[in-house]
Formats: structure tokens, C-alpha cells, sequence
């Protein structure tokens, strides 16, 4: 084979790698089914009391009502220990670019400290931001994670143990 023909197949082998990596990164979910994917998993997760897939689903920063009250740890042992049972009544997301917000009634069941509890919260606001994720340890993938959630009238204390 001539080093013309060599070189031609090297580029089309370059291209069809590319080509191919493109093709890995490009998600075909919409942002609006990744966002719902986000919240419904981590739901699943909190009902099963697996708290490495809530947490998995909550940005670093996050926050309850506006304050950063809550570590990870204690989050972590509050699904683990009460296996909440939450229920979002409406999934609709706003999108607004690389943020999104989420406004529904919500119903969270389950059993907290020494007594079962069952809130009926008329306006939960879950706010969440795209980032990406390593799939595979190296290509990176389109992530919805929920950065805060909003609940007036609720102190958080009412999940934590005393």
C-alpha cells in the first residue's frame, strides 16, 4: 500500500473513532426526562433507604430551605434509617439554560426518631443544575443534580434524630 492510501486510512480510522465518540457523548434524553429521572431516582432510592443513590442525585452545595443545615452524613443516615417514602404530585420542569426548576405538592411518609410521620406539603420548590458525569471513567454525560429543595413551614428537624 502506497503511504498516500496509509495516511488516507489512518485519517478515516481518526474519523470514524470521532465519529463514534460523538455518538457516546450525545444523550438522546431530553433535559426535561434527565431532570425527571433525577428526582424519580432519588425517590426510589430514599424509599429503599439506599442513601449513596440519593446522594448521588443532590449537588455538593445543597441545601434545605435555603441553609446548608444538613451533611451528607446525616442526610445519608436519616434515608437509611427511616426509608422515606416521598411522592411528588407533578414533575414538570422549568428549565432556564443550565438550571431548572421544579414546583408540585408533596406528600413525605415514613418512620422518623421514635414516631411515624405522614406531611402533606402543599408547595415544595426543588431547584437543580446540569453538570456532567465520567461514564465509563473517561466520557463525560449530561447530569441533572438537585442542587436545593424548598419546603415552607418545615424546619428540616422534623426528619433528624434528637
Amino acid at each position: 500500500m502506497q503511504a498516500k492510501g496509509k495516511w488516507a486510512l489512518a485519517i478515516g480510522f481518526v474519523a470514524l473513532i470521532l465519529l463514534g465518540l460523538r455518538l457516546l457523548l450525545v444523550s438522546g434524553e431530553s433535559d426535561k426526562d434527565l431532570i425527571q429521572a433525577t428526582i424519580r431516582e432519588a425517590i426510589e432510592a430514599s424509599k429503599e433507604g439506599r442513601s449513596g443513590g440519593v446522594l448521588e442525585q443532590l449537588s455538593r452545595s445543597f441545601t434545605f430551605n435555603e441553609e446548608q443545615t444538613w451533611d451528607r452524613n446525616q442526610i445519608a443516615q436519616v434515608i437509611k434509617n427511616s426509608k422515606p417514602e416521598v411522592i411528588i404530585f407533578n414533575m414538570e420542569p422549568v428549565i432556564s439554560g443550565d438550571t431548572a426548576t421544579v414546583i408540585s405538592r408533596a406528600q413525605v411518609k415514613g418512620q422518623f426518631v421514635f414516631a411515624p410521620i405522614n406531611l402533606e406539603i402543599p408547595s415544595v420548590k426543588i431547584e437543580l443544575a446540569r453538570g456532567t458525569e465520567m461514564r465509563y471513567g473517561i466520557l463525560p454525560k449530561k447530569k441533572w443534580r438537585i442542587t436545593s429543595i424548598t419546603a415552607p413551614g418545615l424546619t428540616g428537624t422534623e426528619f433528624m434524630p434528637q
